[in-house]
């Protein structure tokens, strides 16, 4: 059984540093802090394994991408939290101003999601940019449990993300089944989804859907139905998510839990506690000392 590693390492290109990792029959993961130059592109390309990435922190809003072998060099999408690259679709990430981030890298191999959808899984246009942007809370769930234990390794740490992995295999199929399953009619217009996201961005105040849906001049069971088509979550989870990103940077930045709290609108400090906890895992406290370590 494979060990984990918590000692740190740059890798060849100075870019990424490395703070832990472990390989498994079904997949390989690190937990890097990236810091990138403005214009920087490279390219991610598998043959036999999804490429996930999962932002644990706040995803840099510059943050671009094409499918080279797909797209024209004018066509580059905004990348979310999470996103996945499936193998033999060559991914150009892309740059504008400098960056700096922390995410879980993890290299699922196809033999894992065999099981779910075979060897053979095509990919139209629809599904390749719907990656870019994965929105399943169960994916997101299980690799902040996976970063948390390569963070904090504990008794049973490697078995139980290998046990993880083989959850992930199971939702990663799932969710690439429902992209390429669901119609492409009924979601919301890209102004709707802008407005949403603008108000989503100002932390002071959760919106209500009432407010959301006045924005995007529709009813609030039309804007929920919508919405999951588009995003493929639900409305709440969407902004509770942004919030706690909100929240992370934050406490990134040397902010105390009671200030945050407060000017979030949560009713109490405890209020905001039990909502971090349950979003992350984690205290707010144990949020902050852990990346101070």
């Amino acid at each position: 059984m494979n060990a984990l590693s918590s000692k740190a390492e740059p890798s060849m290109t100075a870019l990424v540093a490395v703070e832990s990792q472990v390989k498994m029959p079904l997949a390989s993961l690190q937990l890097a802090s990236f810091n990138i130059a403005a214009g920087s592109r490279h390219v991610l390309a598998t043959q036999d394994s999804y490429w996930l990435d999962f932002c644990l922190t706040t995803r840099p809003v510059n943050i671009r991408a094409r499918y080279s072998r797909r797209w024209g060099t004018s066509r580059f999408v905004r990348v979310g939290a999470l996103f996945a690259c499936p193998p033999g679709e060559p991914l150009e990430p892309f740059f504008d101003t400098d960056a700096s981030h922390t995410s879980l890298l993890c290299q699922l191999h196809v033999a894992a999601l065999e099981p779910w959808f075979g060897a053979k899984h095509e990919w139209n246009d629809h599904a390749l940019e719907t990656a870019l942007d994965v929105q399943d809370t169960r994916i997101r769930s299980v690799m902040q449990q996976m970063a948390e234990e390569l963070r904090f390794p504990s008794f049973g740490s490697t078995t139980l993300i290998e046990l993880l992995s083989e959850q992930l295999a199971i939702e990663l199929g799932r969710y690439c089944k429902r992209i390429h399953q669901r119609p492409l009619r009924g979601g919301l217009a890209a102004w709707q989804l802008h407005k949403i996201d603008e108000r989503c961005k100002d932390s002071r105040s959760a919106p209500s859907l009432t407010e959301l849906a006045s924005l995007c001049r529709i009813s609030v069971r039309h804007l929920t139905r919508a919405f999951r088509v588009s995003r493929d979550c639900s409305l709440n989870s969407y902004i509770g998510s942004v919030r706690i990103n909100q929240a992370k940077q934050r406490l990134l930045a040397g902010e105390q839990a009671k200030t945050i709290a407060m000017s979030m609108g949560f009713s109490s400090p405890s209020s905001f506690s039990y909502a971090f906890r349950k979003a992350t895992g984690n205290s707010p406290g144990q949020f902050q000392r852990g990346h101070r370590k």
